[in-house]
């Protein structure tokens, strides 16, 4: 493929995904993720400091864990039993789509991706372990996770356009 040619992205590992054949069982796996800290690296961007603390001031109903921020606007649970399922679908989303993150055609070296309604991050991270060009060579990692609301006036300004946009399973959490 030449430079010019636009690329699919793929994961490095097109079906099967993980070791998990089609009559696999998969398995949950509960181990917690000590290491993971939501804002410990959005001192940089007030958006995202501005409502941090806002993200994690839970909600429980009928023995599950919902959000906080912007109460009752979306209406499944973000628990750990939800983040698992979410995390299981985007391994079916590959596995239908022969291991490709997305179907659009896009330059084979991406520098600026958004994912709108990431979720629990799972397809950034591929994408990002998928394309390395999208990390800048002064400020690793190159991924950052921002809450920000896709209802609300567009974040970004004109001058920072974006390589490719992904948006998947958002029914539900517009209004209009």
């Amino acid at each position: 493929m030449s430079a010019t040619e636009p690329a699919v992205v793929e994961t490095s590992t097109p079906a099967p995904v993980n070791g998990v054949g089609a009559d696999s069982v998969v398995e949950v796996d509960d181990a917690d993720d000590a290491g993971f800290a939501y804002g410990d690296d959005d001192s940089d961007s007030a958006v995202s400091a501005s409502i941090t603390s806002s993200i994690v001031n839970y909600e429980y109903a009928n023995g599950r864990r919902y959000a906080g921020y912007r109460r009752g606007e979306y209406l499944l649970p973000n628990d750990e039993t939800e983040q698992d399922r979410l995390d299981l679908l985007h391994h079916v989303f590959l596995l239908l789509n022969d291991g490709k993150l997305l179907r659009a055609p896009i330059s084979p070296i991406p520098q600026r991706a958004l994912d709108i309604g990431t979720s629990t991050g799972i397809w950034a991270l591929d994408f990002a372990d998928h394309y390395p060009s999208s990390e800048p060579s002064w400020v690793p990692p190159n991924i950052k996770f921002y809450v920000d609301d896709v209802e609300k006036d567009w974040t970004y300004g004109p001058d920072e356009a974006f390589d490719v946009i992904h948006a998947r399973q958002m029914g539900g959490s517009i209004s209009d």
